[in-house]
């Protein structure tokens, strides 16, 4: 992927499997809200069917409706929260092995003079190295 594609991308450099483990991740943190959220409705149901306090149906009503509502604002809003930060932290990972892919690929085709560029922030940074000195024994073995 060419450096202008990349930079109108930002943090998708490899969408099948950022898209793939953010979707995961973001609907297990929403799934796990719903999941609470239709809990706390079961209990405030069986709540007033075992309580002896007579409670006004109206207002029971509106507190399981907002209840509900809550449920599925929070379940959105952590799914695109989570769905987005997922895409930021999977860049970390993912950047790094589309650079070191580039690098191989040129390897293998005899094109020894390929840069391998990893950021220090990246996670794969410290292979980078050992890479670079496997590609200068090709080169100098050919």
């Amino acid at each position: 992927m060419s450096a202008d594609k990349r930079s109108r991308f930002g943090f998708v450099t490899n969408p099948r499997i950022q898209f793939k483990y953010a979707f995961l991740n973001s609907l297990f943190v929403a799934g796990v809200i719903l999941l609470t959220n239709l809990v706390v409705v079961y209990r405030l149901r069986s709540f007033t069917f075992q309580s002896e306090v007579e409670m006004d149906n109206l207002l029971l009503n509106n507190i399981i409706e907002f209840t509900v509502q809550l449920g599925i604002i929070s379940f959105l809003m952590a799914f695109v929260v989570t769905f987005f930060s997922s895409l930021i932290i999977t860049h970390r990972f993912v950047g790094p092995f589309v650079s070191i892919n580039r690098y191989v690929d040129a390897l293998i085709n005899n094109k020894f003079d390929e840069p391998l560029n990893l950021r220090t922030s990246d996670e794969m940074h410290e292979i980078s190295g050992k890479l670079k000195i496997l590609g200068q024994k090709l080169k100098d073995k050919s």
